[in-house]
């Protein structure tokens, strides 16, 4: 976990999650999320299939089912 003496969180969040769960609780959350940490840019994918965290660079992914 980062050391938040250190200063505020600053870069990209790479955010994937299923269209209904990305549409109905992860968008509406982000606009808090967004002024509590202005630094941080967030890219919201959303689609139902797999992810490679790898390949598609993504931070944290949520999934249902």
């Amino acid at each position: 976990m980062r050391d938040l003496r250190a200063g505020p969180p600053r870069g990209l969040l790479r955010i994937s999650s299923t269209v209904g769960v990305g549409r109905k609780v992860i968008a509406p959350l982000l606009t808090k999320f967004r002024r509590m940490y202005p630094e941080v840019s967030i890219d919201l994918m959303l689609h139902d299939g797999t992810v490679n965290f790898t390949s598609d660079g993504v931070d944290v992914a949520f999934r249902n089912g």
